[in-house]
C-alpha cells in the first residue's frame, strides 16, 4: 500500500555519533541545471553501509528552492487571490474592521499582474468584487467595495468555499499562482455542516476542470470557536496550510505571511521519483500532505508537490533497506531520484537528477555519525507523531501524559550532538515549550493548544511556516510581507 500518510522508524537504537573533527565526505553530488530554481539532494544517515550485512537506514531526498530566484514586482509570476470571507454576526466589530483592513492590504501590495475576488459568506454567499486585476482603477475599485461588507447572521462555509472554486474555474485567463483564502471564526451552522459531510464535495469539486492542479486552499480559524480540524482537513485536501489566528490583532500578519509566499512561488507541478538500484527497497516514505503512488514496501515511489516557495525546502524521509552479500567496494548507488518541475522564475519544464550513494566496505564502526541534515529530518518526523500523539491524549483529558510526549521529543533534540549549532532543532525546541503550556489544563487546550497543535503540526509535516513566533520554516518574502503588514497598520502610518 501506498506509504505517504506513515512514518519513518524512531531509529533511536542507531542515535548520532559526535561530529568528527572534519565533515564526513560527500556521497552524492546535486544535481542543477544553470539558472533554474531547484536543485536536489539525496543523503544517506550514514556515508557507509557494511557490504556484508543488510541494513536499514534512513535517507532524505530533499528539494532546496533558490533564494535568488524570488524576482522582482515584475519579474515573479502573477497571482489570482480569492478571498472567501465569513461575515456572519460573530464577526461583527473589530474582527470584520480588521479583515477589511486586512483586505486593503493585500489591495495595496498587489501588482497589476495579480487579481483579487472577494466572495463572503453568512446564511447567503455573495461576490462583491469579481476578480479584478490590481491595475490603479481595479485597486479603487477593490478598496470602494471592501468596505461595503457588512455582518450578517449564520455561517455557510461550505457555500462559500464551493463558490471560490466556482471563481477558480471560471477564470479566462488564469494567472499560474491561484490560492483560495477561507476565513472563519465559528463553527458551520448552515448547508454542508460537518467535516465528512464537505471533504468528498471538496473533492469532487478540486478534481472538475478548470480547478485541477490550478489552486490550493489556505484556511484560517480565528479564535477558539471555529473548528481546527475541519480547517485543517480543507487545506490537507487543497494542499495548503492552515493558521490559527488567536486574536483580532493577529489578522493582518497571518495574511501579510500567506501573500508573502504567494508571491515568491518558483516552482509548480513537482515530481519527485524514486527509484531503488537492484534488490534496494524502500519501506516507507514520509511526505507530508503530498500525493505518493506507488507500493511500499517496494522499489519505486513518486512523491508529487503542489508549489514551492523561494528559499523554502522539503525534504522526504525514507526508510530504505540495504541488502547484504555484495562485494566491499568504494561506493554503490542504491537509488536514483528524478525531479520534473515547471520552472516559473526562469521558465519551461525542467528534470534535475541526483543518486543515493553510500560506501560499501567490509565492515564498518560502531560510532558511524548520523548525517546532520537526516538527524535534523528524523527528529521533525519524530516531532509530527508527538504532536499528534499529545492531540489525542489531550482528546482524552491525559493533559500530563500530553507534555510528557511533547517533552520527550524536546529532550530528544536537545540530546543530539548537532543540537547546539543546528538553529532548526533549537527552533523546534522553544516552540515544545509554548506547547507543553498549551496543555497544562483542559482550559488552555480549549482555548488556543488544540488549534495551535493542529497549526504547528501541519507547518512542520509541510516544513512551511504558518506565522509562527518560533520562524522555524520562516522565508525572507514571508517576513518582508509582515513587515510592510506591521507598517501599514502601525500608528504612525496613520
Amino acid at each position: 500500500m501506498a506509504g505517504g500518510n506513515k512514518l519513518p522508524i524512531d531509529n533511536s537504537a542507531a542515535p548520532a555519533a559526535a561530529p568528527a573533527s572534519a565533515d564526513p565526505p560527500s556521497v552524492s553530488a546535486p544535481a542543477e541545471v544553470p539558472r533554474a530554481s531547484l536543485k536536489v539532494t539525496c543523503v544517506p544517515e550514514y556515508t557507509e553501509v557494511a557490504a556484508t550485512q543488510a541494513e536499514e537506514i534512513l535517507a532524505v531526498v530533499g528539494l532546496e528552492a533558490d533564494a535568488a530566484a524570488t524576482g522582482t514586482q515584475q519579474q515573479r509570476p502573477g497571482v489570482d487571490v480569492i478571498c472567501v470571507i465569513d461575515r456572519s454576526g460573530s464577526m461583527a466589530g473589530e474582527k470584520l474592521h480588521l479583515t477589511q483592513e486586512t483586505l486593503r492590504f493585500m489591495v495595496n501590495q498587489l501588482s497589476a499582474s495579480d487579481t483579487l475576488t472577494i466572495i463572503t459568506y453568512d446564511t447567503n454567499v455573495a461576490q462583491p468584487l469579481a476578480r479584478t486585476a490590481m491595475t490603479p482603477q481595479g485597486k479603487r475599485d477593490a478598496t470602494e467595495r471592501i468596505g461595503t461588507i457588512k455582518a450578517g447572521d449564520a455561517t455557510n462555509l461550505s457555500g462559500g468555499l464551493f463558490r471560490g472554486l466556482d471563481a477558480v474555474a471560471s477564470r479566462d485567463v488564469p494567472n499560474k499562482v491561484c490560492s483560495v483564502l477561507l476565513m472563519t471564526d465559528g463553527q458551520a451552522n448552515v448547508g454542508l455542516r460537518t467535516t465528512a459531510e464537505i471533504l468528498p464535495r471538496l473533492r469532487e469539486q478540486l478534481n472538475r476542470p478548470g480547478v485541477e492542479g490550478a489552486c490550493n486552499i489556505y484556511t484560517f480559524g480565528f479564535g477558539s470557536d471555529h473548528d481546527d480540524a475541519m480547517l485543517r482537513s480543507i487545506a490537507e485536501a487543497g494542499r495548503g496550510s492552515y493558521y490559527f489566528i488567536r486574536d483580532a490583532a493577529a489578522i493582518p500578519l497571518a495574511f501579510a505571511d500567506c501573500l508573502g509566499g504567494l508571491q515568491s512561488v518558483v516552482a509548480q507541478g513537482i515530481t519527485v521519483a524514486v527509484k531503488a538500484h537492484g534488490d534496494v527497497s524502500f519501506v516507507n516514505v514520509f511526505a507530508g500532505v503530498n500525493k505518493v503512488t506507488g507500493t511500499v514496501p517496494g522499489t519505486a515511489v513518486t512523491v508529487d508537490v503542489y508549489d514551492i516557495f523561494a528559499e523554502e525546502q522539503r525534504d522526504f524521509v525514507l526508510n530504505v533497506r540495504v541488502p547484504a552479500g555484495v562485494e566491499p567496494r568504494a561506493s554503490e548507488t542504491l537509488a536514483t531520484v528524478t525531479v520534473t518541475y515547471l520552472d516559473l522564475v526562469y521558465g519551461g519544464r525542467r528534470t534535475i537528477t541526483a543518486d543515493l550513494i553510500v560506501a560499501r566496505p567490509a565492515t564498518v564502526p560502531a560510532n558511524r555519525v548520523r548525517q546532520e541534515r537526516v538527524e535534523v529530518q528524523r527528529h521533525r518526523v519524530n516531532l509530527v507523531r508527538a504532536l499528534e500523539d499529545a492531540r489525542r491524549l489531550a482528546e482524552q483529558g491525559q493533559f500530563a501524559q500530553a507534555q510528557t510526549t511533547v517533552r520527550t521529543a524536546a529532550n530528544s533534540m536537545r540530546a543530539s550532538p548537532y543540537y547546539q549549532s543546528n538553529t532548526v532543532m533549537q527552533a523546534m525546541v522553544l516552540e515544545t515549550i509554548d506547547t507543553e503550556g498549551a496543555l497544562s489544563s483542559r482550559d488552555e487546550y480549549q482555548q488556543h493548544g488544540r488549534m495551535q497543535i493542529s497549526a504547528r503540526s501541519m507547518a512542520h509535516t509541510n516544513q512551511r511556516d504558518t506565522n509562527s513566533e518560533y520562524s522555524v520554516y520562516e522565508t525572507n518574502a514571508k517576513r518582508s510581507a509582515k513587515s510592510a503588514a506591521s507598517w501599514f497598520f502601525s500608528p504612525r502610518k496613520k
